[in-house]
């Protein structure tokens, strides 16, 4: 019998994800020491040892699903698709969402809460590679390779709107674009969905002044040293 042939690791893109996590907690030690300092009894690293303990367990985590099959996602790609959206609509239900600041992005389980946007962005990722592994000899076609896609991401945008929570939806369209290109899909379609996602990206923003005034924030923050955001 021949030895079953363990799964390969791949070191570049290891070595990118271990960089990029170094580099975001020094990145929260440095924005929340001073805050950490005064609100937790002197303890400046109140903060980056909290996002530690959340590294930790995403690469626990990381290493786990990582000897998973890529063909069980593939068969699950359905469920977990449709549980990834149950979830995004179990944060409006009064007693299993919590609303902060008029905002219903989490869940709580108690012990500590969940925010679903971040579970459909994994989702995603695994669903629109498996439709696109499915329909790799049709890529040539808008309604069989691409509408699918955008009909789920439209569900998945119109939720997170709703939180609201525009910034997961443009990341989560970011990857799908970046999908898209590696799935091989038509550049017509790619240049077509790329200025339809502009101009509604723009029009989220003009009707809520709120999402405005960020990015005013964002371009000039030297105008706005207090806070606001």
């Amino acid at each position: 019998m021949k030895k079953k042939e363990r799964a390969k690791i791949d070191y570049i893109i290891l070595i990118a994800v271990v960089i990029l996590v170094l580099f975001g907690c020094v990145m929260v030690y440095s924005a929340s020491y001073y805050s950490a300092f005064l609100k937790q009894n002197g303890d400046g690293a109140y903060y980056l040892k909290r996002q530690v303990i959340g590294v930790s367990l995403g690469m626990i985590s990381m290493f786990v699903l990582s000897r998973v099959p890529f063909t069980l996602w593939k068969k699950l790609h359905k469920p977990i698709m449709i549980g990834s959206v149950l979830l995004l609509v179990a944060v409006f239900i009064p007693g299993i969402g919590i609303s902060v600041h008029d905002s219903n992005r989490w869940i709580n389980l108690g012990l500590f809460q969940l925010q679903p946007s971040e579970i459909t962005k994994l989702a995603m990722i695994i669903v629109f590679a498996a439709h696109f592994e499915k329909n790799r000899h049709n890529m040539d076609s808008f309604k069989q390779a691409v509408l699918p896609v955008l009909a789920v991401c439209a569900i998945v945008a119109g939720l997170i709107i709703l939180q609201p929570n525009l910034s997961t939806v443009v990341c989560m369209a970011a990857v799908t674009f970046v999908i898209m290109i590696g799935a091989g899909v038509k550049t017509r379609h790619l240049v077509w969905m790329g200025l339809a996602a502009v101009v509604l990206v723009v029009l989220a923003i003009l009707v809520a002044p709120y999402r405005m005034k960020r990015l005013l924030v964002f371009l000039d923050p030297w105008k706005s040293t207090s806070g606001d955001s």
